[in-house]
């Protein structure tokens, strides 16, 4: 993984775990300030929802049975 996905993915992982619990967000609101291509946001999302779930920072996606596009405009909840 490249070093600038690794670095943003610190970032907005620090940006969701700082918030209050039953706070709701969506991944476009952090990842869209990077100016990533699509591929690199894919990896983005994925590298973290891999340490929000390596920390024990549980988020629930709030629309998972909807289908609207790309993975970053659902609504997320974080649940701690």
């Amino acid at each position: 993984m490249e070093e600038k996905i690794i670095n943003a993915s610190n970032e907005v992982f620090n940006k969701i775990k700082e918030l209050p619990q039953g706070s709701e967000f969506r991944f476009d609101e952090y990842i869209t300030d990077y100016g990533f291509t699509f591929d690199e946001n894919f990896e983005l999302l994925k590298a973290v929802l891999e340490l929000c779930e390596s920390n024990n920072v549980l988020i629930e996606n709030t629309q998972k049975d909807q289908i609207l596009g790309m993975p970053w405009v659902y609504t997320y909840r974080k649940n701690n």
